[in-house]
């Protein structure tokens, strides 16, 4: 079973994203509780963080030493460091 590791609020984008222990990510529209998109291995282990940066992107961190950058608008994978 997935575990959250790890949770971020958008005020703007009026989103809650979920981090979890198997690499997923999950955005939860807040005004009516609904799962908007569902992102299975956005990561190949533990999401470890994640923060809403000013530029609307969404950076995600892991295990596995990486950090993932989303667009919030389009929920889409923009870049990945290593």
């Amino acid at each position: 079973a997935n575990k959250i590791t790890f949770l971020e609020y958008s005020v703007e984008y009026k989103i809650l994203i979920s981090g979890g222990d198997n690499g997923s990510l999950v955005f939860f529209n807040v005004t009516n509780y609904q799962i908007i998109k569902i992102i299975e291995n956005a990561h190949f282990n533990s999401i470890y963080s994640l923060k809403i940066l000013k530029n609307g992107l969404l950076a995600s961190s892991s295990s596995s030493q990486t950090i993932n950058f989303w667009n919030l608008t389009t929920l889409n994978l923009v870049r990945t460091i290593n």
